[in-house]
């Protein structure tokens, strides 16, 4: 049967091709309708012209072959195979917006590049003979994918050339290697998902450790001396650091960063002026910029460089500081940052800009600790809460919404200094430093939509850690009116997500 016009089979008519059969369809809409067009027994069909197949349900069963020579030669529906029915695909975007429903020992071979795409989706389904599974053969041609699903366990997916092939569907990339045989099931675990997708789930995370770092902690302007801990004079401070950051997160993308920071701070006592006031507001600014490359799986490798970000921030606080008589203190922060940069992905030539905010709400306290005329310790703890808020920004072909969570950070330590040492009239203060703080779980969702085909979806990764600090220093008086001090920390990661990583601090405080 030729069709060589508009409407061959249409409407409610039931057609069957059997023994040897041979349906040419020749035109557009050669097919139009009918009900469970059925292929069985050698028959054929032969579709050589766009939407030649634009509506009814077509049916291949035994050892029926359909074979496609030209694009989106079926325009929609859901078109099933069964027994061994056989499909060639051998045109570029050979189908639209078409499902391929296969039962029993259906095949399909892929015989050119990009043969289906984002529109179509296949049904692996599992039939009452449950020792069958039916095949998809790339044959070395790579190929996006709306969809893979199914319920046919025995199903395989296959490359039976000797070139390698990739398998595209959603964020998700499948490498058919030359010559080798998948199970369908197993086959959908071994996916890697696109590298700019990986890259944006890191970003949440890296800003707030950038603004956690610019949060400048009291306890390293404290001073030991005769008559205490020299705290409340009058002046101005400037803080500077230099250090390494890392992470891993937790869920759909699994995106490991690690980077390096460096930084500086000004800050100043504002009112009130009088050194015997127990409390002291304060002003301060801050820069940080940042790098940091992330790392995920590829269908080559399970660690592998992805892509990278630039990120440079600004940040205001103000703080506010009271200190006992007994002592004690307690240090309140609260800071404004804005965040600006670049991020950086191996799959896109386009390098988005990064534009973001946040709030960080800090407190801190300490209870200096004379143990004898050599020792003196302060204990310590402190909690912060952190807001982030990013631009949406855009990839080559992919978009990317941020909606970040808040996140609660809590630490507790202790600082042991060798009181003053005097050399040369300048006044040594050694320390050593222990800390354990937790980085409570925050869980980013990353909104993406791929720009080429449409396809939404909604990824979510955790972010938390817990990590032992220990660092080592040295506080120096120089005088009344000057002290300054260094303090190189490593922390270990206590958590199995957790990085080690290190950060070297100087600071000078001038009073008056």
């Amino acid at each position: 049967l030729n069709g060589n016009n508009k409407g061959v089979i249409a409407g409610n008519s039931k057609q069957i091709f059997s023994n040897n059969a041979i349906f040419n369809a020749n035109v557009s809409q050669a097919v139009t309708g009918g009900t469970s067009t059925t292929f069985k027994d050698n028959a054929v069909m032969n579709i050589s012209a766009q939407h030649g197949v634009d509506g009814g349900n077509l049916l291949f069963d035994g050892n029926s072959t359909l074979n496609i020579n030209t694009t989106d030669a079926i325009n929609g529906g859901e078109q099933r195979f069964k027994g061994n029915s056989l499909i060639n695909l051998n045109h570029e975007n050979s189908l639209y917006n078409t499902t391929l429903k296969l039962e029993g020992n259906a095949s399909v071979n892929i015989n050119a590049d990009n043969a289906l795409n984002y529109t179509d989706n296949i049904v692996f389904s599992k039939t009452y003979d449950t020792t069958t599974g039916s095949i998809l053969d790339v044959n070395g041609h790579s190929l996006t994918i709306g969809s893979i699903s199914g319920n046919d366990s025995n199903a395989v997916i296959k490359n039976s050339s000797a070139q390698d092939a990739i398998l595209t569907t959603g964020l998700y990339d499948y490498g058919v290697f030359a010559g080798q045989s998948y199970q369908y099931d197993s086959f959908l675990q071994s996916g890697a998902m696109r590298a700019d997708a990986v890259v944006s789930s890191a970003l949440g995370d890296i800003t707030r450790q950038a603004g956690l770092a610019l949060i400048p902690q009291f306890a390293d302007r404290l001073v030991p001396e005769p008559s205490g801990m020299a705290q409340n004079g009058q002046g101005i401070w400037v803080r500077t650091l230099y250090g390494q950051q890392g992470n891993q997160g937790d869920g759909a993308t699994n995106a490991a960063w690690n980077g390096h920071v460096k930084g500086i701070q000004v800050g100043a006592d504002l009112w009130p002026v009088d050194e015997d006031s127990s409390h002291k507001l304060g002003f301060y600014v801050g820069y940080l910029d940042s790098n940091a490359d992330v790392s995920g799986k590829t269908i080559y490798a399970s660690n592998a460089q992805l892509g990278s970000y630039q990120l440079s921030t600004y940040a205001t606080g103000l703080y506010w500081r009271y200190t006992a008589t007994q002592g004690w203190y307690t240090n309140t922060t609260l800071q404004l940052a804005r965040y600006s940069g670049q991020v950086e992905s191996n799959n896109s030539t386009r390098k988005p800009d990064i534009h973001g905010r946040g709030q960080v709400l800090a407190f801190e306290a300490g209870y200096p600790q004379e143990l004898n005329e050599a020792l003196t310790l302060v204990p310590r703890m402190s909690v912060s809460w952190q807001k982030v808020k990013l631009d949406d920004y855009r990839y080559e072909d992919l978009n990317v919404n941020n909606d970040l969570d808040n996140q609660l950070t809590a630490s507790a330590g202790a600082r042991l200094y060798w009181n003053t040492m005097t050399i040369s009239g300048v006044q040594w203060s050694p320390f050593l430093d222990a800390e354990v703080n937790n980085q409570l779980t925050a869980r980013d969702r990353n909104n993406v939509t791929v720009g080429s085909t449409g396809y939404q979806d909604s990824l979510l990764t955790s972010y938390n850690g817990s990590a032992a600090k220990i660092s080592g220093g040295v506080t120096v008086k120089l005088n009344d009116y000057t002290h300054y001090y260094i303090k190189v920390d490593y922390q270990n990661g206590l958590s199995e997500r957790s990085e080690n990583t290190w950060q070297g601090t100087t600071g000078i405080s001038l009073y008056w």
